[in-house]
């Protein structure tokens, strides 16, 4: 029996160890070239397969097959590295294998009955008997079959080419499976007939034979590339399930009731539950091959995405909510702004307008200052004029005086003189009444001198505390006009500033 199925070679050592000594004793192609690579070419670096195959795990861990290679990479992941990368195959410059020799029609290896092809297209088809079968209903209980015909002794293929895979490796459980089995097998068809025309050298057995038939027989030993199995069979004795532990296993399974727990469908290749819950039970299966078990968690994530999304459209519908409240808030905000602007333009233009009145004022009492000041100088010059009047007052009364004593003389003169001096008494006499009469006037405007010297002391007194006063008014003022500049000042920065907020929550 052909042997490049891990899962046929697990199966084997585990179900069915009487078949050991009928699966190949050569390596699988995969695990040959790694120890060519290794043995021949002298390779020391970690060897990594690209593989079709998550099950070529098993093998490569495999204690038979020695640690050879180091890396299981499949053809989904590298898919899925490249998209996540954005890397594209076609930006790179296309280069052919490094085969020595060349691979001949090993390229059709990987399909169903590829390994059939090849041993016929050597020894003949009608030369071997060989037996193709692919899928999990058919391999296994054909295994069955197989080792009743041997214990029986009857006749049974050369060669048994048997996949666990349906569609064979190219459609393998780490493919993508986004190709049509139909356009692989023509690609493959396509490439078989090129082989066919270039490497054909001789014939035998009617059929060509091909250099890598020849090459390996003269470059290669045969017992480098031998393998050995083992029997696991012991790994396959399943304890049985008490019924509490079925029922849990079961309930695990998403399967409640009798109906569920024997649907039997085949998929996890028992083609029955219990049987596929008995082997969950002792460590031998994974939740992840029941149909039905999956079925469920895709019901149960459905269900959870869309408690989910009902989740998000509640949230989306609260944000909205809060993008319609915060746009309100948003239009009460710029109608503050802009009340509060208008606000502080109205109190910008006031102030500057009442800035205008006082300094207006400020002229006002500049000019009363002044007029105050030529004022206290005018009385200044009154005054002196009426020192000046004073003295001549003065002077008046002492010429009176001199005058009133010059007719008294004048009149003890006209005395002595007699009848001669009568005349000159006459006029003295008339002189001395002038005297008096100017010394009365005069002594009479005194008092009225002492009242305009107190009126104008007064005036000059009113006209000291009015500049002072003026001079004070003037200071605060300017003090004042001053701070109402700093308020404009201000007031137009706060305006200009929610202007810009405003603008700003416009645009946004």
């Amino acid at each position: 029996m052909a042997q490049p199925c891990p899962a046929v070679v697990n199966y084997v050592e585990k179900y069915l160890p009487s078949a050991i000594s009928k699966l190949s004793p050569v390596h699988s192609p995969m695990m040959c070239t790694a120890i060519y690579l290794k043995k021949y070419e002298k390779a020391n670096e970690k060897i990594a397969f690209l593989s079709p195959c998550v099950g070529k795990y098993d093998e490569i861990n495999d204690k038979n097959t020695h640690g050879m290679i180091a890396y299981n990479i499949t053809y989904k992941k590298v898919k899925a590295y490249l998209k996540k990368h954005g890397i594209s195959l076609s930006q790179f410059k296309e280069v052919d294998f490094e085969n020595i020799p060349y691979c001949g029609l090993g390229l059709t290896y990987s399909r169903p009955g590829g390994l059939r092809e090849n041993v016929e297209h050597i020894v003949g088809k009608d030369n071997v008997w060989i037996r193709q079968v692919e899928g999990v209903e058919l391999a296994y209980h054909y295994l069955g079959n197989y080792m009743e015909r041997v214990k029986n002794h009857q006749p049974i293929p050369l060669l048994v080419d048997i996949l666990n895979c349906e569609h064979g490796c190219n459609i393998g459980t780490g493919t993508c499976q986004d190709c049509s089995i139909d356009d692989i097998d023509s690609k493959m068809n396509e490439l078989k007939q090129k082989a066919i025309s270039d490497k054909t050298l001789k014939k035998a057995f009617k059929n060509p034979i091909y250099t890598p038939y020849d090459w390996c027989e003269e470059h290669l030993k045969l017992s480098d590339f031998y393998r050995n199995y083992d029997d696991k069979s012991h790994m396959s004795h399943q304890k049985e399930p008490t019924r509490e532990e079925y029922n849990q296993i079961f309930n695990e399974l998403h399967k409640k009731d009798e109906e569920a727990r024997n649907i039997n469908c085949s998929a996890c290749g028992y083609g029955n539950c219990k049987e596929f819950a008995k082997a969950l039970f002792n460590g031998n299966n994974h939740p992840d091959n029941c149909i039905q078990y999956n079925k469920e968690e895709l019901n149960i994530e459905r269900n959870a995405m869309k408690h989910k999304n009902h989740e998000i459209q509640s949230m989306v519908e609260r944000a909205e909510n809060l993008g319609e409240e915060r746009q309100r808030s948003l239009q009460k905000l710029q109608d503050y702004i802009a009340t509060v602007t208008s606000g502080m333009n109205e109190v910008s233009v006031g102030s500057h307008e009442n800035s205008q009145g006082i300094r207006r004022i400020n002229e006002e009492i500049l000019s009363i200052v002044k007029m105050a000041n030529e004022l206290r100088q005018s009385i200044a010059f009154v005054k002196e004029r009426q020192n000046d009047y004073v003295e001549a007052n003065s002077q008046v009364v002492g010429i009176s005086k001199q005058t009133n004593l010059l007719a008294l003389n004048a009149t003890i003169e006209a005395a002595r003189a007699g009848v001669h001096g009568k005349g000159f008494g006459v006029v003295a006499d008339e002189v001395k009444k002038l005297a008096d009469k100017s010394k009365n006037i005069v002594e009479s405007t005194k008092e009225s001198e002492e009242e305009i010297n107190r009126e104008i002391n007064s005036i000059m007194e009113i006209s000291a505390i009015l500049e002072e006063r003026m001079n004070t008014a003037n200071q605060e003022i300017d003090a004042i006009s001053a701070t109402i500049r700093q308020i404009t000042s201000k007031c137009q920065e706060i305006a200009h500033e929610t202007e810009m907020v405003h603008k700003g929550f416009h645009n946004s």
